[in-house]
């Protein structure tokens, strides 16, 4: 069992998904009684894994034998070309405006356009999928684990909600007022949109 000491940012969630484990079981092994709740400094206890390779960590990694978790990228990936190609295309539009120019919240803006929201963002990089917030928590996965390239979907703020796309980093690219595309750690996207799905890609 390794032990992992809790960063400013981190989640249960995203340290769960970055250790292969679970909420439910680094909950359990640690006493945590509430999952949205721990603390900077927190000794975490990581059961079924080696000693880990992280920045400011002191132990060492060794990976499992069957491991299909990149070394040094938190987040798991499914279709590593595609999740690639994905998230090449989403950071080719970091630092487009925040905004609606077709003046419909519910039409594709596509990648050329100055400025998107969340989720026309995530329809410029996934053309497949609605430029419509609401329409893509609707069709989010609830409590599936994100990996690389995977959409990201919260039911909040109210009315709309919001999306983005989870990076090999375990950050999320998104889209929002007064910043427009970025990208931020998951504790940011979470802290006025919880996750409540997930669309894999």
């Amino acid at each position: 069992m390794s032990v992992y000491s809790v960063r400013s940012g981190d989640t249960l969630s995203q340290i769960a998904q970055r250790m292969g484990s679970t909420v439910q079981k680094l909950a359990k092994v640690n006493d945590i009684q509430d999952p949205n709740v721990i603390q900077v400094d927190q000794q975490l206890k990581i059961p079924g894994q080696q000693p880990l390779n992280i920045p400011g960590q002191r132990d060492e990694y060794t990976p499992p034998s069957d491991s299909t978790q990149k070394l040094g990228g938190p987040a798991p990936t499914g279709n590593s070309s595609s999740s690639t190609a994905a998230l090449d295309k989403a950071r080719g539009l970091i630092g487009r405006a925040y905004g609606d120019p077709s003046g419909a919240s519910g039409e594709a803006v596509g990648p050329n356009s100055p400025f998107m929201h969340c989720a026309q963002f995530v329809n410029a990089v996934y053309p497949d999928l609605p430029p419509s917030a609401p329409q893509l928590t609707d069709m989010a996965t609830p409590g599936a684990e994100p990996k690389a390239g995977d959409v990201l979907c919260s039911d909040q703020p109210a009315p709309w909600g919001h999306v983005g796309i989870m990076t090999e980093k375990g950050t999320v690219i998104h889209s929002i007022p007064g910043t427009g595309v970025h990208e931020s750690s998951l504790a940011e996207f979470e802290a006025s949109s919880p996750v409540t799905g997930v669309i894999p890609r």
